[in-house]
């Protein structure tokens, strides 16, 4: 494949991007700054890696469009369980 990058390469990109996101913001003036969270998976994903109980594909599913415009299936995460904490802290 023609100009693909390993994930290592594709990290360190994403977090020079991060890093000069949150310059950018601060040079800005803004007491309050963000990352953007666009490595998420979703806006649960953390808390769903954290906890026992998620079938992370397992719900209902939208149809999207990809970088080519090609539709596909986005799987929502579902509750299988009573919920149970897996690990501490944030992760990375």
């Amino acid at each position: 494949m023609t100009g693909a990058i390993r994930d290592v390469e594709l990290k360190r990109a994403e977090d020079r991007a991060v890093d000069d996101a949150v310059r950018l913001q601060t040079r800005g003036g803004a007491s309050v700054v963000t990352d953007g969270e666009m490595r998420r998976y979703a806006y649960l994903g953390r808390f769903i890696d954290s906890i026992n109980g998620f079938d992370k594909f397992g719900g209902w599913a939208i149809p999207v469009r990809d970088d080519q415009g090609n539709e596909v299936l986005f799987q929502r995460a579902a509750l299988v369980s009573r919920l149970k904490r897996r690990r501490c802290g944030s992760g990375s």
